[in-house]
């Protein structure tokens, strides 16, 4: 950012980054809604979800244990 920016055209820059952003959230959001009838409870996707989920929560558990344990 230059300095010779004015204030309004960086307001703008945020602005349109929100925008983009929340814009992003609601698709993907939206996307899930939709498919959500079609994906099996019992199938192997959610499955394989299910075990990534796992394996991320206890990750990031043991980080913060192990940061813990270090002070």
């Amino acid at each position: 950012m230059r300095c010779s920016e004015s204030w309004a055209a960086r307001v703008a820059d945020i602005g349109l980054v929100l925008l983009l952003s929340a814009l992003g959230t609601y698709l993907w959001r939206g996307l899930g809604v939709l498919l959500s009838g079609r994906i099996s409870v019992n199938g192997e996707f959610f499955t394989w979800v299910t075990c990534v989920t796992y394996a991320m929560i206890a990750g990031l558990v043991t980080v913060n244990q192990g940061a813990l344990l270090i002070k």
